[in-house]
């Protein structure tokens, strides 16, 4: 039985199609990336259950109707691993804003600076994501929302 050879252009063309099929897979990934960083609040809120430091934080983003997202940490302060990577200090609240590159700790900084940028005294006239807010400003994340307070993405409340 004689065999089949293939034809020269039948290999380029493979190649091609093996291309644009990567070149797909490349631009799916890119686009699933881009949308997941624009659905994601500017702000997350690093903080302690029942805590009220985080809690006055917590009024001060509902009230400028700040989207944010509740990351709840460890309640033993030498566990607090996670806060210390980002903010250098185990201490909670501590907020960072993607938006600014902002990221501090200490509930009446915290306030101070959210009513200095988000506030109506900040120079943008307000809320510098109005046009982003999906559910009047209120807290946001993976999980759910309760009332209009954060759920952490673990799924604790």
């Amino acid at each position: 039985m004689p065999s089949r050879a293939r034809r020269p252009d039948a290999a380029a063309t493979e190649d091609e199609a093996a291309l644009d099929v990567r070149a797909a897979a490349d631009t799916i990934t890119r686009l699933a990336s881009e949308s997941r960083d624009m659905s994601e609040p500017q702000i997350t809120l690093y903080r302690l259950q029942a805590c009220p430091y985080c809690e006055r934080v917590v009024r001060t983003l509902n009230e400028l109707d700040v989207e944010y997202r509740s990351r709840y940490v460890e309640p033993m302060h030498s566990e607090r691993n996670v806060v210390k990577r980002v903010s250098g200090a185990r201490s909670v609240p501590a907020i960072v804003d993607r938006e600014t590159g902002v990221t501090m700790s200490e509930s009446a900084n915290i306030v101070e600076y959210l009513e200095g940028t988000y506030g109506d005294a900040a120079t943008d006239g307000g809320r510098a994501t109005d046009d982003a807010a999906t559910d009047g400003g209120r807290a946001t994340d993976d999980a759910a929302t309760d009332g209009g307070r954060a759920v952490d993405a673990e799924g604790g409340a």
